[in-house]
């Protein structure tokens, strides 16, 4: 599992070469203190959480800078507090022109470290792999978060997290608009031969968690011509991974997604073929 992850850290670096938008122009990791109630914030994690007045710091060619926003908690497995000490963030940055390297950005998902830092290391380079494979794809940048509570209850703490491009931005880079979710797709409608790549480069990683028709895991675009496309996100459950929620409360020895086994999707010999060879 080591050396898997190895050879992702040694490939990482060839994808921002795909990026439009400067935030993803670059992958050295950004040095970040965010400012908030945090007290409050970490203890919001309804469906319904409401945003919180925030501070982004940071230094920029030798200058600070300040960003006023908001942030919020999102995700669905992984805002349990019960899964999750820390919950993954929102931001949400003011309407206007930001500064460098935030500049054209509005919203921004925001991967925290849940229980640890290794496993945010993981699912980053599990990123920056798929983006080897296609500019169909999430692009990520790795950041080094302090966190500061205004409220002064909790301590300061400092942790990896990685920014994911957003939906619109990375379709547009692909010269494509996100298919709404409230529209139904299934595995027939979408670019067969795309869709195959999502399920090997899953198998390769041992990751069960997505599916098209239930869009879960799974963003869906649409060009002009052609099937849509299906992107994949979110790998906390891969094997390689090995989150520790993945493991808690499983009595069995090797738990199913740590046994690499392929995902049912039947293909030709020939179409299975042509992928590994694209």
């Amino acid at each position: 599992m080591k050396y898997q992850l190895f050879i992702i850290f040694l490939l990482g670096n060839y994808g921002i070469f795909f990026a439009q938008t400067p935030l993803f122009q670059d992958d050295s990791p950004l040095e970040l203190t965010l400012t908030a109630d945090l007290n409050a914030f970490t203890q919001d994690r309804s469906l319904k959480a409401e945003y919180y007045p925030a501070e982004l710091s940071y230094t920029h060619n030798g200058e600070s800078v300040n960003i006023p926003m908001k942030i919020k908690v999102r995700g669905r497995f992984r805002r349990d507090s019960l899964v999750c000490n820390f919950p993954p963030v929102r931001f949400n940055f003011k309407k206007g022109e930001l500064p460098s390297p935030f500049e054209k950005q509005d919203k921004l998902k925001v991967v925290t470290h849940c229980q640890d830092d290794e496993t945010i290391l993981k699912e980053y380079y599990i990123y920056k792999a798929y983006n080897l494979f296609t500019p169909e794809s999430f692009l990520v940048r790795l950041a080094k978060i302090t966190y500061v509570d205004k409220a002064g209850i909790l301590p300061s703490e400092t942790h990896f997290a990685f920014l994911i491009e957003s939906e619109e931005h990375m379709a547009k880079r692909n010269k494509a608009k996100p298919v709404d979710e409230k529209k139904r797709v299934y595995k027939e409608d979408v670019n067969r031969l795309k869709l195959g790549r999502v399920y090997m480069f899953n198998y390769m990683i041992s990751n069960y968690d997505f599916e098209v028709a239930v869009r879960q895991n799974m963003k869906i675009m649409a060009r002009k011509t052609g099937l849509p496309i299906v992107v994949p996100y979110d790998f906390d459950w891969a094997g390689i991974v090995g989150a520790q929620y993945t493991l808690e409360g499983n009595e069995r020895k090797h738990p199913y997604f740590l046994r690499r086994k392929f995902k049912r999707f039947c293909m030709s010999e020939e179409e299975w073929t042509g992928i590994i060879d694209s």
